[in-house]
């Protein structure tokens, strides 16, 4: 009972010191962007203070020293390079010279130090987590809350964006959900308000949020040598919608892998086209930004009108066609590929492949039909023929929840809006950095439909039977969406003065994570772009994911009752 309690308050304890640290970690930060002020000192202070109190608690705790060695090295080792780093930086007197850029050197020190304490703790942490009975559900949407608050202390600094530019923090919130939601919808323009710091800390959201932070954390501990825990592996996996825990590993080091083998393609791609236009570092870093950006399916641009500008351009309209598709076909699908095309007939075709396939072929190529047979004598009107099939193609393949435009969305014909909403509802596919539904969940219900209609017992596909609890998460996936999607265009509705074809193109675009807007979403109310920023949350992390959450765990019931019909339709 003795060593439950000191457990316990061990747990607590631990919790406590690290909101402490993260609170001075975003201190920190906004120190930086102040000229130097004796004030520095004072935090060296605390901080070695905190770190040296933290390690004397857990001594008076677990006195005995072989053991206290074994699970404090670490926290021994990082106390006592950043107390040797001040016990230097301590001996320069302020009127120093050199005394601010030492301060700088020191505070970004702090920062590193605490950063990598975050990441040996990171096991404990979880440890601590698990205590206290949170689910996989649970610690998906925690990850993601708290990288969204984090990026939103760091866009809201001052180096972040230009002087001057008065960016509130409501808005800094919503651009940092957008952009580890991977959705592009925007309340400020990111090419001019941000500096190139901001639009860095934007582009390190984007590739957070397109990879998960649990994923990131995993490839991190297993690059290190670490051991993940059963728990961390499912959490992981549920994640990644990976069944397959013995080769979770692998999977992870893949997902990595191929994540920037495209997108350093990309850059490759993209250099020559920005290359017309900038300086060789400027295209450079354009590259790296829209590159990320598109196999990420996030949909952020530094230009104010996207790639409105580039219509008629085959390269980057090209290049972007083929990260976005990339992007949006799902890990699972694309290390499919990948081994079929290395071991070739030894691999066999998964039939979440050939769906996905089948699936994103069909809604590309009548998704491109569809606009150019609406638009054609209206926004394409006054392009040259190779512009408007161009331009009919690239609407189609960005409401795979990419976010990027050739054409002006808001003037748009209201008949056009609605098909690309029914196309932004249904989303990417499962696994991949897009949101919406997911092709896979609309291929499942139209094929339960066909089945009920033939009268069938079993939904088949490929000679494969999909089982009963995947189509029942499919129809559960469906009719969630739907009522988010209603519930928050009735919020909209209510709060704003838009036209309501427009509010509900918005709420569907947040909620699929794909960022195209009718050109609205900066002049939305404070309480407007709160309810896109919980659109996109839930569109990102999946309704169902949210159910999971916050329902009872209850065991399985094995007690059947009687069976009785009930008329429908």
């Amino acid at each position: 009972m003795k060593s439950s309690a000191s457990e316990r308050i061990s747990n607590y304890f631990d919790l406590f010191i690290v909101f402490i640290e993260v609170d001075i970690f975003i201190y920190v930060l906004f120190e930086l962007s102040f000229p130097f002020r004796p004030l520095v000192y004072d935090i060296g202070r605390v901080v070695v203070g905190i770190l040296g109190f933290e390690l004397l608690f857990h001594f008076l705790l677990r006195p005995r020293l072989g053991l206290y060695l074994k699970h404090f090295w670490r926290r021994i080792v990082i106390t006592g390079v950043l107390g040797f780093g001040f016990y230097y930086f301590n001996r320069v007197p302020y009127e120093h010279e050199l005394a601010f850029i030492l301060s700088r050197l020191f505070l970004a020190f702090i920062e590193i130090i605490l950063f990598i304490k975050f990441i040996v703790q990171s096991e404990r942490l979880g440890e601590i987590f698990r205590s206290f009975r949170v689910n996989p559900a649970q610690l998906i949407i925690a990850s993601f809350a708290v990288i969204i608050i984090f990026g939103s202390f760091l866009l809201y600094l001052p180096y972040a964006h230009v002087e001057g530019s008065g960016l509130r923090y409501i808005d800094a919130l919503f651009t940092s959900t957008s952009a580890v939601c991977v959705t592009g919808l925007i309340v400020v323009d990111t090419g001019a308000l941000f500096s190139r710091i901001g639009q860095s800390i934007l582009l390190l959201l984007i590739q957070v949020g397109g990879l998960g932070i649990m994923t990131i954390a995993a490839f991190i501990q297993v690059s290190l040598g670490s051991q993940m825990s059963l728990y961390g592996r499912f959490s992981t996996a549920n994640l990644l919608d990976q069944g397959d825990l013995k080769n979770l590993f692998t999977i992870i080091r893949s997902i990595v892998f191929i994540t920037f083998v495209f997108e350093i393609a990309g850059v490759g791609l993209f250099f020559p086209h920005f290359r017309r236009g900038f300086g060789v570092m400027e295209a450079l870093f354009y590259s790296i930004f829209h590159s990320i950006s598109a196999f990420c399916n996030a949909g952020f641009s530094l230009y104010a009108d996207s790639f409105m500008g580039a219509v008629g351009n085959v390269l980057p309209n090209l290049v972007l066609i083929w990260l976005i598709v990339s992007g949006g076909l799902g890990f699972t699908v694309l290390l499919n590929l990948g081994k079929r095309i290395g071991k070739g007939e030894g691999e066999r075709i998964h039939v979440q492949t050939r769906i996905v396939l089948i699936a994103t072929f069909f809604f590309v190529v009548t998704g491109a039909l569809g606009f150019f047979f609406l638009e054609h004598d209206y926004v394409l009107a006054g392009l040259r023929p190779h512009e408007r099939l161009l331009g009919s193609l690239f609407q189609s393949v960005t409401t795979r929840t990419a976010g990027f435009n050739t054409v002006d969305i808001a003037s748009l014909r209201p008949v056009t809006l609605f098909m690309l909403s029914i196309l932004m509802f249904i989303g990417a596919s499962p696994g991949s950095t897009g949101g919406g539904i997911k092709t896979t969940t609309f291929f499942i219900l139209i094929l339960s439909i066909v089945t009920i209609l033939r009268d069938q017992r079993f939904n088949t596909i490929f000679r494969r039977r999909i089982p009963f609890q995947v189509v029942n998460r499919a129809f559960a996936i469906f009719v969630l969406a739907l009522v988010v999607v209603i519930f928050a265009s009735l919020l909209l509705g209510y709060s704003e003065n838009f036209s309501f074809m427009h509010i509900y193109f918005e709420a569907v675009s947040a909620f699929g994570t794909v960022g195209l807007s009718a050109g609205i979403t900066p002049d939305l109310s404070d309480f407007g772009k709160i309810v896109i920023m919980i659109c996109m949350f839930v569109g990102r992390l999946g309704p169902l994911t949210m159910v999971l959450a916050v329902r009872n765990q209850q065991g399985t019931k094995l007690v059947t009752y009687p069976q009785e019909r009930v008329m429908v339709g």
